[in-house]
C-alpha cells in the first residue's frame, strides 16, 4: 500500500484534457530534468520503510484531474510537492485542490526554501520545508514538528543518503523537444550540494554557501548501478563541478580504477579550471563543459553580478578545453542592472573571439532572493507582490509572458529580445564557427552531425524569438 505520494508541480497545469488540448503553452525546460530531488526523498522513505508514488505531470502530461484521481485511488498519508518559482502556481493550485483528501500536505523545492512566506500567504500547505527535504519529510510523518515552517538541518554526509529511487519515474521520458530521437539518454547526478559563490541574478538557498561534496566511492557506485540505463551518458548537476580539484581529481582515479568508460557533461567557473584539471576531466570521459561567463563585459561580470572571474580567466578555460578536445559551451545573458550598448556588444562578440562550440543566452530574470530581485523592487521594476500576482494566477498562466524580466534604464523589452537575437546570430553564422563545424563532423562525422542537428530545428526559433520555445527566459 502507497502511504506516501510526491508530486512535481508541473509549470503549466491544465485542468483537464479539454483545457489542455484548447490552451497549450509550451512547459518548456522541466521536459527534459526528471524530479532528482523527489527522487532522493522517496529513496529515503522507501529505506524507512515506506511505499512511495512519484507524480511528474509534465513528462506523463497529466492534468489536475487525473492527478485528484490519482490520489483519491491511492489514499496516501501524506503528500508532498515540490516547486520552482516558475511552478509555484500550479503547486498552490494543487495543493487548494487537493485539501480535499484531509491529508498533510508539505511544500519544498527552492521556492519555498527561497519564500518560507509563501505558505502563510497562500495557507492551503500544512509543513513548508527550507533546506534538505529527505530526514525531515520522515521527520514530519513521524509527528516530530509542529505544522508551519519547518528550517532543515543541513545534511552533511550526503553519503548516508541512499541512491535517488529513479525507478519510480520513466528516466527515458525526460528529453527535450528539440532532441533527435537518437539522442543517448543522460542520467543526472549530483556529486556535491551547495553553492560557495553569491551571484546577483542567482537565488541562493538559505542554507547558505557550504558546499558539501559526496566521497568519490559512492558516486562512482551511483555510476555504475545506473550505467546500464544510459548507455554511460551522464550529466553532473553539481552547480560547479570543478570548485574542488581534489575532488575532480578522486572522482577521476576512481573511475580509472574500475575501467569505466562514461561520456559525460557538466557547469562550472572559468576560474576554477586548470590544465591538471582538464586533463582529468578528458580522462574521465567529459564531453561538454557548460562554463558560466555571463557577460563579455568585465565590468558587469564582476560588479555588477560579482563573478570574479575575469576576461584572461575565461579565454584560458576555452583555450584548455578546445586543446583537450572537450566541447565549450558558454552561458550567457543580457539585460543586467546598469548595462550599456556596449557591454552587450561585448557579449556578442565573446563566443566568437574566444572560438567557443556553443552558446545559450537568457534575459536576466529576477527571482525572489536574489539581489536582483530586491534592487528591481526598489527601483519599481517588478511589483512587491509579483510572487504573489503570479501564484493566485492574476497574471495569466504562461510564466513567459507573466513574469518581470529585468530590462536596464534605457531600454525595453523588444531591445532585450533582438540583443539574444543578436547574440545568437553574430556566433552562430560566424565564418570561423562554421568552419570549426565543417572540420568537426570531418573528424568525428557520427557525434558532432548528431549532436548539431538539434541546431538546424532551434534555428527558426532563434530567428524568431530569440531563443528556444522551452527556456524560461
Amino acid at each position: 500500500m502507497t502511504n506516501v505520494i510526491l508530486i512535481n508541480a508541473p509549470i503549466v497545469l491544465y485542468a483537464n484534457g479539454v483545457d489542455r488540448e484548447t490552451n497549450y503553452i509550451s512547459d518548456g525546460d522541466e521536459f527534459s530534468f526528471y524530479p532528482i530531488n523527489l527522487l532522493y526523498i522517496a529513496s529515503y522513505l522507501i529505506k524507512k520503510g515506506h511505499s512511495v508514488k512519484v507524480i511528474d505531470p509534465t513528462a506523463y502530461t497529466l492534468t489536475l484531474d487525473e492527478i485528484v484521481r490519482i490520489v483519491y485511488n491511492v489514499k496516501p498519508k501524506i503528500i508532498g510537492i515540490t516547486a520552482m518559482t516558475p511552478s509555484i502556481q500550479s503547486a498552490v493550485i494543487l495543493a487548494r485542490e487537493l485539501q480535499i483528501f484531509d491529508v498533510p500536505i508539505v511544500l519544498g523545492g527552492i521556492h519555498m526554501t527561497n519564500d518560507p512566506g509563501i505558505i502563510t500567504r497562500h495557507p492551503y500547505f500544512d509543513y513548508g520545508v527550507v533546506g534538505d527535504g529527505e530526514r525531515v519529510f520522515y521527520e514530519i510523518m513521524q509527528g516530530n514538528h509542529k505544522a508551519g515552517i519547518v528550517h532543515a538541518p543541513r545534511i552533511e554526509d550526503l553519503d548516508s543518503l541512499p541512491f535517488p529511487a529513479r525507478h519510480l519515474v520513466d528516466i527515458n521520458k525526460y528529453k527535450r523537444p528539440e532532441q533527435m530521437n537518437f539522442e543517448a539518454f543522460h542520467i543526472d547526478i549530483l556529486t556535491s550540494r551547495g553553492c560557495a559563490y553569491n551571484c546577483s541574478f542567482c537565488s541562493i538557498p538559505n542554507s547558505g554557501h557550504k558546499v558539501r561534496f559526496r566521497k568519490a566511492k559512492y558516486v562512482v557506485d551511483e555510476i555504475e548501478n545506473s550505467y546500464d540505463d544510459c548507455n554511460g551518458y551522464f550529466t553532473f548537476n553539481d552547480d560547479c563541478f570543478t570548485l574542488s580539484k581534489a575532488h575532480v581529481l578522486s572522482l577521476c582515479n576512481e573511475i580509472i580504477d574500475r575501467k569505466l568508460k562514461i561520456r559525460f557533461m557538466a557547469s562550472t567557473r572559468a576560474n576554477c579550471i586548470d590544465k591538471e584539471v582538464v586533463k582529468a576531466l578528458k580522462r574521465m570521459g567529459c564531453k561538454n563543459l557548460c562554463i558560466g561567463v555571463e557577460s563579455g563585459s568585465e565590468r558587469i561580470r564582476n560588479e555588477v553580478i560579482g563573478k570574479e572571474v575575469s576576461d584572461k580567466d575565461i579565454a584560458t578555460c576555452v583555450a584548455l578545453c578546445r586543446s583537450h578536445g572537450i566541447i565549450a559551451s558558454l552561458f550567457l545573458m543580457v539585460g543586467l542592472p546598469s548595462e550599456t550598448h556596449l557591454d552587450m556588444k561585448k557579449t556578442i562578440g565573446i563566443g566568437p573571439r574566444l572560438k567557443a562550440d556553443y552558446i545559450g543566452v537568457h534575459q536576466t530574470t529576477p527571482y525572489p532572493n536574489s539581489r536582483i530581485y530586491q534592487l528591481a523592487m526598489r527601483e519599481g521594476k517588478i511589483p512587491c507582490d509579483l510572487v504573489d500576482q503570479w501564484a493566485e494566477g492574476s497574471r495569466g498562466r504562461d510564466f513567459r509572458k507573466a513574469w518581470v524580466f529585468y530590462v536596464p534604464d534605457g531600454f525595453t523589452q523588444k531591445d532585450m529580445v533582438d540583443y539574444k537575437r543578436r547574440v545568437y546570430l553574430r556566433f552562430y553564422l560566424d565564418p570561423g564557427w562554421i568552419i570549426r563545424k565543417l572540420w568537426h563532423w570531418i573528424r568525428h562525422p557520427v557525434y558532432f552531425i548528431k549532436n548539431d542537428l538539434k541546431l538546424f530545428k532551434l534555428l527558426p526559433s532563434v530567428i524568431m524569438r530569440g531563443g528556444t520555445k522551452g527556456q524560461f527566459s
